[in-house]
């Protein structure tokens, strides 16, 4: 499985956990990761960096990462 097929298989697998707890806006862990890709875009940024905002949070995705995103619940 190349790196790509691999991101996009962690963000189908746990990408749909809340990212954040009720005293931040109710997004998932994708949402909140599109949002800050967008984010960067919008801003003209370099397309690393755009990279970069779209996986910050990659390692709390991951399979033996922490249950969830940013100290956040999972909705299933």
């Amino acid at each position: 499985m190349d790196l790509i097929a691999k991101i996009e298989a962690v963000f189908h697998r746990r990408g749909h956990l809340q990212y954040g707890d009720e005293r931040r806006e109710p997004v998932t862990a994708l949402e909140h990761a599109l949002q800050c890709a967008q984010l960067a875009e919008w801003a003209h940024a370099e397309h690393s960096l755009v990279v970069a905002a779209l996986l910050h949070d990659i390692g709390q995705l991951m399979d033996g990462g922490s249950a969830a995103p940013c100290g956040t619940t999972s909705t299933s």
